[in-house]
């Protein structure tokens, strides 16, 4: 007796389905370096903003030898940070970086000889907080250049965002009236600050980065704000 199974029977219907092909999952997008440097970086540089001469600097209030403290370890500050430019700029990391329109030496020399009359204070003594801050970038400009990559997102990105109210604030402070005194706050070769604050930006996201370089340029991020605020900890505030 032969039987015929329909194919609609649950015994002919167990039939070898092939298994859906599993969708491949795509890795996350690795996000850009300077939205890295940003998040990175917000708690330090909210403490640096509230450190007493920062805060005194935004309301007109300075007390002059310790500006010009201030100043004179920034001159040495950014003096061995664009030397270490200088001599890294044959890197491919650091090439796109080297820009002399944002060097800020030449410009606080300047400032000093009108503020200080002459250029004796070439030789005096950094503050303990600006000996620290020029050796680490000294160290760093030696043995592991692009970490020079966090202190110019640091610097240069915070001069040109702060500068022009700080260098307001500075004038009123110091009763300048006109623009002596105060380069470190200019830039005359940008023309577009929020324009070139972008392509600085898009220009640190193209950095050919591993992993491990994007992660200990953000960590040197967050020491050059500890620095920065190192320097204006101990500077006294009028009242």
């Amino acid at each position: 007796m032969n039987v015929q199974l329909a194919d609609s029977s649950p015994i002919a219907s167990r039939r070898p389905v092939a298994a859906a092909p599993r969708p491949r999952l795509r890795s996350p997008e690795p996000e850009p370096l300077s939205l890295r440097l940003r998040t990175g970086t917000r708690r330090a540089h909210r403490l640096v903003e509230r450190l007493a001469f920062v805060r005194g600097l935004l309301r007109g209030l300075l007390d002059p030898p310790s500006y010009l403290q201030l100043l004179r370890d920034l001159h040495a500050v950014y003096g061995a940070l664009e030397a270490g430019l200088r001599h890294g700029c044959v890197q491919p990391l650091l090439l796109p970086l080297f820009r002399p329109e944002l060097f800020r030496q030449a410009a606080l020399a300047a400032d000093l000889d009108f503020l200080h009359g002459d250029s004796d204070w070439r030789q005096r003594p950094l503050s303990t907080a600006g000996a620290a801050y020029v050796r680490r970038l000294e160290h760093i400009a030696e043995h592991d250049p692009s970490l020079l990559i966090g202190h110019v997102y640091t610097r240069y990105l915070g001069d040109l965002s702060g500068g022009p109210i700080l260098g307001r604030m500075a004038a009123l402070a110091l009763g300048l009236s006109g623009r002596q005194g105060l380069a470190f706050y200019d830039f005359p070769q940008i023309a577009d600050y929020a324009a070139y604050k972008a392509e600085l930006r898009r220009c640190l996201d193209a950095l050919p980065l591993i992993e491990a370089q994007a992660q200990a340029i953000v960590s040197e991020a967050q020491q050059a704000f500890s620095y920065s605020g190192a320097l204006f900890a101990a500077l006294p505030v009028p009242t």
